[in-house]
């Protein structure tokens, strides 16, 4: 063999075997380099993943996009905490709000979210964004709402989402325009001490409907529903580039009404069918969090005291996952006859201080309160009597910003508390106060009849019954039945004495013969009796029964099955006898204080000069305004129980029993000159039939039970 071939053969091999190594030390260099590449972008990769629609170039390209735009810097979001990404990027690949591990992360950077409830539905427009500066300078970087879907879907298919007082997407806007995060509620169902939960009452109309399950006429009815909102919502999607929605919770509380998960899956199709995918979360009490949950949605929680215990309790049924709490409750709602409800600063401080500490985020309900305008007050059932609770016109819930826009102690104890732990860094100035007014002392001037408003109505919605029926099952309104208001039965009888109700009375009635009120009835009874004065009657007379729907209830506890949520009908339930003989024909008279019907009063030539009134009746005035209107409330003292109409619009419900003594008045509402004031009144006026214009609100008065 030639030692010079063998020679050079050698050191061909030791070439290659050097190559060799250089070789795989590159493959290990690669490897590496793809492996740091991939635990640098693990979050969006993870987030990606859940698209079925994109692609190998499509995935690269975007991470391309993505790692660009992390060495972007803008300012547009507030810092939650020293890690917290600097905000929405102007541009390239957004991650959105991914829960990985024990920590949330936005666009790849551990976030902690503060957030605040802000219904958009409580508050009117014009003042959305004074709200929303107000929670960013406190130190909030996220934005919670609910959608109520009866407000959007009043009768049955006609959806709208951009009404004047409802625009959805006006709001969204909005919330991007300041700068915050957005978590979307969409229910169907949500509670919010809202009429029936934000269901709508035509739902009723179906005799077999079961509400919150998978009941194929109500999945029917969501999945319309859900076509015209999600689409929507899509176009507001922070992962998309279009928009600050971050997660989208599914139903709401769930775990204290039912386990359907067929149910709860169905609603997430829906979120899915529409590509809206961002975080999906569902959120309970702590003893509902397995019950209303499904597998892929992150658990969140809901409490206000023992924060320590909620939140072991979630970590133990939901391990290596981020702790929120989705409602810490910062107040409380009111209910009629009871108290106002208070929740010091100092102690919602300490517990907010104990939820941060344990690494949680947090949703304040509420941060902003608002008002419950019109009939979209709900109301609760409890186990003990009165079984019924309906809630307050007020919304306040002794919120950190008040239901009028003003700045509580809560509100300094929250945004002191986050700069002590460090969690934001310099805040805006906090904006003025909207200024309020104290208008004074005007009395009403003209007054309309019970008889005068029947006169009023579309004689085709009166209605000639053989049997009484509740409100929700009269033909009118292009068959979706009455919603809300007062409805009237009327009937003739002949001399006698025992009237007899067999069944109940949803909610409060009141008894009138031959016009005079006689009797009043309320939930809290059932086959209830009358007895009628016979010396006072004639051969045939008049006997009027007028009853108001004080709202459908929004939540139960879930042990209490007497309450069927399906079968909240308002009005006479069960036949009326008279000295033990059925009654036959009923005159069926809807009073509902609808759009239209509260335009017509404005404009109806009928009314009368100032008249002594028993009974129910609307008494008119004039407020008039000196310059630019200021915010105001109106104080009822005196009258009895009624609703509050400024220029048209129903600003709710009063009542003398408290503990609410005065309703919002929105400058928004009011203009300057000639302002409209109306009360319908149940029963009696106060004495110089005058209502009085303050600058502060009375959310507690004298207890008159």
């Amino acid at each position: 063999m030639n030692v010079g071939y063998q020679s050079s053969k050698a050191n061909i091999y030791q070439k290659m075997a050097r190559l060799g190594i250089f070789r795989k030390l590159l493959y290990v260099a690669v490897f590496l380099l793809l492996l740091r590449l991939f635990w640098v972008n693990r979050h969006w990769l993870l987030t990606t993943q859940v698209n079925p629609n994109g692609n190998a170039r499509s995935l690269l390209h975007g991470l391309a996009k993505h790692n660009q735009a992390q060495n972007m810097d803008n300012n547009d979001k507030p810092k939650a905490e020293p890690m917290m990404s600097a905000g929405i990027q102007q541009s390239g690949m957004r991650t959105g709000l991914v829960a990985e591990g024990k920590h949330f992360y936005m666009d790849g950077q551990p976030i902690r979210i503060l957030s605040g409830s802000f219904h958009y539905f409580r508050t009117p427009p014009a003042y959305w964004k004074d709200r929303l500066y107000k929670m960013k300078a406190a130190g909030l970087n996220t934005i919670t709402t609910y959608i109520p879907w009866n407000l959007h879907e009043k009768t049955q298919g006609n959806i709208i989402l951009d009404g004047k007082w409802n625009n959805i997407g006006k709001f969204i806007q909005e919330v991007e325009e300041v700068g915050l995060y957005l978590i979307i509620r969409p229910g169907p169902f949500i509670c919010a001490e809202w009429e029936f939960g934000g269901l709508p009452y035509w739902l009723l109309r179906d005799p077999n409907m079961r509400v919150r399950t998978s009941y194929q006429p109500y999945l029917n009815a969501v999945e319309r529903y859900f076509n015209k909102l999600l689409p929507l919502l899509g176009n507001y999607l922070y992962t998309k580039e279009k928009g600050p929605i971050v997660a989208l919770q599914i139903e709401n509380e769930y775990g204290s009404y039912s386990d359907d998960k067929e149910y709860l899956l169905f609603l997430q199709k829906l979120y899915q069918k529409f590509d809206l995918y961002v975080l999906h979360f569902t959120s309970d009490g702590s003893f509902g969090l397995i019950p209303g949950s499904v597998p892929s949605a992150l658990k969140t929680i809901n409490f206000v005291k023992n924060p320590e215990k909620n939140l072991r309790n979630l970590t133990i049924i939901q391990p290596n996952k981020p702790l929120f709490v989705a409602e810490f409750w910062s107040g409380w709602f009111d209910h009629w006859t009871e108290k106002h409800h208070a929740y010091g600063a100092g102690d919602l401080k300490e517990s907010v201080k104990t939820i941060l500490s344990m690494g949680s985020s947090i949703n304040f309900y509420m941060f902003v309160g608002g008002s419950n305008w019109g009939f979209w007050s709900g109301a609760n059932a409890k186990m003990n009597s009165p079984q019924y609770m309906p809630t307050v016109t007020s919304y306040d819930y002794d919120a950190p910003i008040s239901e009028a826009g003003d700045l509580t102690a809560k509100y300094s104890a929250l945004r002191y508390l986050f700069h002590e732990l460090k969690l934001v860094g310099d805040l805006p100035e906090i904006p003025l106060e909207t200024p309020k007014a104290s208008y004074g002392v005007i009395k009403m001037t003209h007054c309309l009849g019970l008889e005068d408003l029947v006169g009023i109505l579309d004689p085709s919605d009166i209605k000639n019954l053989s049997y009484v029926s509740p409100m929700e099952k009269l033909d009118i309104n292009n068959n979706n039945g009455q919603g809300y208001g007062w409805i009237m039965y009327e009937t003739k009888i002949k001399k006698g004495q025992k009237l007899t109700f067999n069944g109940e009375i949803r909610d409060r009635a009141q008894i009138f013969l031959n016009g005079k009120e006689v009797a009043v009835l309320n939930w809290t009874e059932s086959n209830a009796h009358v007895l009628l004065d016979s010396s006072t009657m004639g051969e045939t007379n008049t006997l009027a029964v007028l009853v108001e729907n004080m709202g459908r209830a929004n939540f139960r506890p879930p042990v209490m099955k007497t309450l069927v949520f399906e079968k909240q009908f308002k009005g006479i339930l069960g036949d009326v006898s008279f000295d033990g003989k059925k009654i036959a024909h009923w005159q069926h008279i809807p009073l509902e204080f609808c759009d239209v019907f509260r335009k017509n009063l404005l404009k109806t030539k009928i009314w009368k000069n100032i008249v002594e009134i028993q009974g129910p009746a609307i008494y008119r005035g004039n407020l008039k305004i000196t310059g630019p209107p200021k915010d105001t409330f109106i104080s009822t003292e005196g009258w009895s129980k009624g609703i509050v109409m400024i220029n048209s619009v129903n600003l709710g419900r009063y009542w003398s029993v408290g503990p609410q003594g005065t309703i919002y008045v929105p400058a928004p509402l009011l203009k300057e000159g000639d302002n409209s004031v109306m009360l319908f009144e149940l029963h009696s006026a106060n004495g110089d039939k005058s209502v009085a214009f303050l600058d502060h609100p009375i959310l507690q008065i004298a207890q008159k039970i």
